[in-house]
């Protein structure tokens, strides 16, 4: 009867893994991710197996151990002695049927799937169950025949419920501590936001508050692009690539008329001294705006006026609209989570490239040079900040065991769930923000600093003694195996919207540098040149051509080498002005 348990569950258990290979149905996507959309069956089969065995594994043992005595009851109900089919019938394949259906159908019902679909994942439950019941069935029975078994695990399992019951209180006692320092400093942070002041680059400072107003034109943009919103913020975004005075397109003339309002209705909110998003901590999913489209959108269409307004050789009112487009990027930047902050920080590279084409540009005129150098100077100290990006994740995390009760998944609780069976989730989740809280203020910190490597120091210690938790919410908190090239790919986006910042600056200081003659300096030494936000501590690189009629300015680039001032694949980040 042994053998014959032994057998019948190896088989399903090899058939559940054959039929999720072969019907795809969704068990889990990731056993399929990297593999293409028709991996080899073998492949998938060899994928299949240990998925269903780390999903049922805990559910089958509860059944195997509870089976055990449920068949005792029913042979001396029935007066049965030992009948193999009998064992046969009710462990596994009337335990696969009866989960396999009531969890198919919960599933079904709470993301409705197709019939099809619904019916093959049903399947796929009801072996992988039955097979792993039936594996453990003949470990489950030789126990409880044992003297000692029978006085230890009465023993444990009083044990597991009084540590689950003081790890629970601890876990609660420890969130709740958490809850009330996360409220003291996000009341410190929300006083903070209400008394910053950001820099008005033109016109009167208003003693307003410019959120409202960004929120309302970005709702207006969603609104008003509708069906037409990917073509036209794609033909936005060709055309910002372009040089400042180049040829705007008609269609591209059509969507700036189309939106004059929208772009009136930014500068005028650019006047205000204030920009308080009043962020809601600790509210799932919620954000500044509807999506990262919009703010996009309105960032190439300030640049792309900046462009229109150079072609009419309105180099001033040029100027201007690539500074109101950085200056909304870096407003936009402290309006949520990480996501505002690389969106803020994308579109500030946009207005900032564009601004220094346009000091480096053919010389048919030149815009003001000193007030260029010192809006900005004013404004880098404003950008878009992926340090504040990480703080509002950070105080993100509070109320975390309302969260988890509420949406657990979202507050990071993963699979493997094999774990969270024996501890209860509050203390999984008290433990994760007692070890994560401390090391994403130091990677906090460590962001703010001009020394790209602390950050990365930082980043890796995280991943250093993270990467063997068996915490499941600790895991999905630091992201670990993911977040390191995260982060250093999010610190990028800002270390260039910084160094196209201060190429810029650098521009207009050697553009005022250049002798009576029309030749620019041999070199920097008489003029102030700033460090490399990429390089550091290096300051950024010139070089003039050979007759000094041109010039190239450059950061190292994103790759941290030296490339000479090349742009080949984006080596270097360069501002040139061609020889006359």
């Amino acid at each position: 009867m042994a053998a014959a348990s032994l057998g019948l569950g190896l088989l399903l258990y090899l058939g559940s893994g054959f039929w999720a290979a072969v019907s795809q149905d969704g068990l889990s996507q990731e056993m399929h991710t990297g593999l293409g959309s028709e991996p080899p069956l073998a492949v998938r089969f060899f994928l299949a197996v240990p998925e269903l065995s780390q999903r049922y594994v805990p559910i089958a043992m509860l059944l195997a151990l509870a089976l055990v005595g449920l068949r005792r009851l029913v042979r001396r109900a029935a007066a049965l002695g030992e009948s193999w089919l009998f064992d046969l019938a009710l462990v596994p394949l009337g335990t696969g049927l009866v989960v396999g259906v009531v969890v198919g159908l919960l599933v079904w019902i709470g993301s409705p799937r197709p019939i099809g679909v619904a019916l093959k994942g049903l399947v796929s439950f009801g072996l992988a169950t039955a097979a792993v019941v039936a594996l453990l069935d003949l470990l489950a029975a030789s126990l409880v025949r044992s003297r000692v078994f029978r006085a230890v695990v009465p023993a444990f399992v009083v044990l597991l419920l009084v540590a689950r019951v003081g790890a629970d209180a601890w876990g609660s006692w420890r969130l709740a501590a958490y809850d009330r320092e996360w409220e003291r400093e996000v009341a410190d942070e929300r006083v903070r936001a209400a008394a910053a002041k950001r820099p008005v680059l033109r016109g009167e400072p208003r003693p307003e508050n410019a959120a409202p107003k960004y929120r309302a034109a970005l709702a207006a943009v969603a609104t008003r692009l509708g069906p037409s919103a990917r073509a036209e913020t794609q033909s936005l975004d060709e055309a910002a690539r372009t040089a400042p005075g180049s040829a705007v397109a008609e269609a591209v003339k059509a969507v700036l008329e189309k939106h004059r309002d929208t772009s009136a209705a930014i500068r005028d909110a650019l006047l205000a001294e204030r920009c308080d998003w009043e962020t809601r901590y600790g509210e799932l999913y919620w954000r500044a705006g509807s999506s990262i489209g919009p703010p996009r959108f309105v960032g190439a269409l300030l640049v792309v006026e900046g462009h229109e307004l150079a072609a009419r050789r309105d180099l001033d009112g040029a100027t201007g609209r690539y500074q109101d487009a950085a200056q909304f990027g870096s407003d936009y930047g402290s309006s949520s989570l990480l996501v505002g902050a690389l969106v803020g920080s994308s579109i500030e590279a946009t207005a900032f490239r564009a601004l220094g084409r346009l000091v480096t540009g053919p010389a048919a005129g030149q815009p003001s040079l000193a007030r260029i150098d010192r809006d900005l100077g004013r404004l880098e100290g404003a950008l878009s900040s992926i340090s504040s990006g990480y703080r509002n994740e950070r105080l993100s995390m509070g109320h975390f065991q309302r969260r988890l009760d509420e949406a657990p998944a979202e507050a990071g609780l993963q699979e493997p769930l094999i774990l969270p069976w024996l501890v209860p989730y509050r203390a999984l989740a008290a433990h994760a923000l007692t070890r994560y809280e401390p090391r994403l203020r130091e990677l906090e910190h460590a962001l703010a600093e001009e020394d790209p490597s602390l950050a990365a120091r930082a980043q890796d210690r995280i991943q250093a003694e993270f990467a063997g938790t068996l915490n499941p919410i600790l895991r999905g908190m630091a992201g670990v195996g993911s977040s390191s090239g995260n982060t250093r790919r999010a610190r990028a986006i800002e270390d260039e919207a910084r160094a196209l910042l201060r190429l810029t600056r650098l521009a207009t200081r050697v553009e005022q540098a250049r002798d009576t003659a029309g030749r620019y300096p041999a070199d920097l030494l008489g003029v102030e040149t700033p460090a490399d936000p990429i390089g550091w501590p290096a300051p950024l690189r010139y070089a003039p051509t050979p007759d000094r009629r041109g010039y190239k300015l450059w950061s190292v680039g994103l790759n941290g080498k030296d490339d000479g001032g090349s742009e080949e694949e984006r080596a270097d980040i360069v501002l040139e002005r061609k020889a006359s």
